[in-house]
């Protein structure tokens, strides 16, 4: 996608508080975080809550070589 960011530079701006940049990782990870909140082959929305607040707490201790 061209207006899509560099990761590093995405991940930073995210760390820095932007919403777009957290929401843009936050799209590019909703896949795998649909996929891990399937049970019997249905979304659990409060797994797929879970998920999501874990994804971005973990965007801010994410450390870089920045």
């Amino acid at each position: 996608d061209s207006d899509m960011m560099d990761f590093p530079i995405l991940l930073r701006k995210a760390q820095e508080g932007s919403l777009e940049a957290t929401e843009c990782l936050l799209m590019m990870y909703m896949p795998m975080i649909e996929k891990y909140a399937r049970l019997d082959g249905a979304i659990d929305e409060d797994m797929r809550q879970h998920l999501i607040v874990c994804f971005l707490l973990a965007l801010r201790k994410f450390q870089t070589d920045s």
